[in-house]
C-alpha cells in the first residue's frame, strides 16, 4: 500500500472501502441492463470504478475494487453465469485480460493520486512558508520602524541663490511635516518662526553663508502645525567654477529637547 492511503478524503479505512463497495455495486447494477445491448462493453464500467476508488479512496480501496470486479465479472458476466468456474478458453483469456487492464489502471490511478497528494502537500508547505515569510516580514518592518523612531531623521534641502527650495528629500517631509510637493518652489523661510522673519533670520542666513561658506547652527524651527522646535542646521553654499554662487545645501537633524 502506497503512501497515499494515508492522506484521504475520508475519516476511517471502514468508509474508504465502503465506497469501493458503491462503485462496484454501481457498476454491476448499470451493466446488467447494458449487457443485453453491449456483451462485449461491460468491463468499461468497472475500469471506472477502479479509478473512482483508486482516486478518492486510495490504493488499497482500489485494489479492493478490483478484487470485487473480477468476481462480479466471473460470477454475473462469464459463463457458466452463477459460477466461479471459468471454463471457455475465450472466456478465461477475456478475464486474465481485464485483470491486467484493472491492474494497470489502478496502478496508474493509485500514482496519480501519490503525485496530487505530494503536489498539494508541497503546495501547503510553500504557503506556510510564504505566510511565516510575509509575518516575519511585517515583523521586521514594524521593528525597524520603533526602531528609526530611537534616531534622528536628516532631512536635506537644495535652495536656489534667492532661497527658494530646488529640493528636499523625506527627511524634510517627516521633520517638517509638509507633503515635499508644497515645499517645492517656496522660500525657506517657511520654517522659520513669524518673529524670526520679521527680524529677516533667514536672509542673514543666506548672507552669513555666502561670507563664510558654510555654518553649522543650532535653530528653532517650526512645522506646519505651527509646533516649534530644535534643530541642528549643517549650511553650504554651493558655486560653480568661477566662484559664482549656484545655491545652498542644508542637512537638518531635529533635537530631542524642548525649545
Amino acid at each position: 500500500m502506497c503512501e497515499t492511503d494515508m492522506i484521504v478524503p475520508f475519516e476511517s479505512m471502514l468508509l474508504r472501502y465502503c465506497f469501493s463497495i458503491l462503485c462496484v455495486t454501481v457498476a454491476l447494477v448499470v451493466t446488467f441492463f447494458l449487457f443485453s445491448i453491449a456483451h462485449q462493453m461491460y468491463f468499461m464500467l468497472f475500469i471506472v470504478a477502479v479509478v473512482i476508488s483508486s482516486l478518492y479512496g486510495g490504493s488499497g480501496a482500489g485494489f479492493f475494487s478490483i478484487v470485487l470486479s473480477l468476481l462480479c465479472i466471473c460470477y454475473f458476466f462469464l459463463e457458466p453465469f452463477n459460477s466461479f468456474m471459468i471454463r471457455k478458453f475465450d472466456d478465461r483469456l477475456v478475464f486474465v485480460t481485464f485483470s491486467g487492464v484493472l491492474l494497470l489502471v489502478w496502478w496508474l490511478s493509485s500514482h496519480l493520486k501519490d503525485l496530487n497528494d505530494r503536489l498539494e502537500i508541497r503546495v501547503h508547505e510553500k504557503t506556510l512558508q510564504l505566510e511565516r515569510a510575509y509575518h516575519q516580514s511585517q515583523e521586521n518592518e514594524k521593528r525597524l520602524r520603533l526602531r528609526s523612531k530611537k534616531f534622528n531623521i536628516f532631512g536635506i534641502l537644495f535652495l536656489d541663490p534667492k532661497g527658494m527650495i530646488l529640493f528636499c528629500n523625506d527627511g524634510i517631509e517627516q521633520i517638517f511635516e509638509y507633503p515635499k510637493d508644497d515645499l517645492i518652489g517656496k522660500h525657506f523661510s517657511i520654517f522659520f518662526t513669524s518673529e524670526d522673519v520679521q527680524k529677516d533670520r533667514p536672509q542673514q542666513e543666506l548672507n552669513a553663508l555666502i561670507e563664510n561658506g558654510c555654518s553649522a547652527d543650532e535653530v528653532s524651527y517650526i512645522r506646519k502645525d505651527s509646533t516649534r522646535f530644535r534643530a541642528q542646521v549643517f549650511n553650504s553654499c554651493l558655486k560653480n567654477n568661477v566662484e559664482e554662487i549656484e545655491g545652498f545645501a542644508k542637512i537638518v537633524r531635529e533635537l530631542k529637547k524642548p525649545v
